[in-house]
């Protein structure tokens, strides 16, 4: 839980998030000089707060060297999605955008059984065209704003249902040779 004066003031805020952001990128090697980076955005909280943090680590040259990033937005053609905020958000920010459109929706709903959840298959499919994407912007490593909840969630799906203790790594390279961070 934040302390009272972080949740009153914006700025404390956004300076803790940017000190762990840079933390973790050289714990973990996430960000690295001469990166070309395939930041995932989604349109939700996660994605774009990582995004407005790398906008920032670089526009403030937090970090001892230079990379690049392009924001890659999966429009997946569910019924009433218009990513036209969000892009106008983005580039507002002067981030590049990259929209890419593919019909998974219609590919989820018609695999999977009446009652049961989309979230697997869906996800799969999502990974996918963003590796395939990243890999064709010529970037060498993918961003997904995940968070601990996110790892958490993932670490009791995978006790229930596979019988395994395995959760999100922070870094992990795809089939595709693709660095997910």
């Amino acid at each position: 839980m934040l302390a009272s004066a972080q949740r009153d003031d914006p700025e404390k805020l956004e300076w803790r998030l940017l000190k762990s952001l840079r933390r973790c990128s050289g714990e973990f090697e996430m960000i690295c000089e001469g990166d070309k980076i395939a930041v995932a955005v989604s349109g939700g909280k996660d994605s774009a707060t990582m995004l407005y943090l790398l906008e920032q680590i670089r526009s403030r040259r937090l970090l001892p060297f230079d990379f690049d990033f392009v924001a890659v937005h999966l429009d997946q053609e569910q019924p009433g999605h218009d990513p036209s905020s969000l892009q106008a958000w983005v580039e507002g920010l002067g981030v590049p955008f990259h929209l890419v459109k593919e019909d998974t929706y219609s590919i989820v709903t018609e695999r999977t059984a009446p009652g049961k959840t989309y979230c697997s298959l869906c996800s799969r499919l999502r990974r996918g065209i963003l590796y395939t994407t990243a890999h064709a912007l010529g970037c060498n490593r993918l961003a997904l704003g995940h968070h601990r909840d996110d790892a958490l969630e993932t670490l009791l799906l995978n006790m229930c249902h596979q019988g395994q203790t395995k959760a999100l790594p922070a870094r992990y390279v795809a089939t595709r040779g693709i660095d997910v961070v």
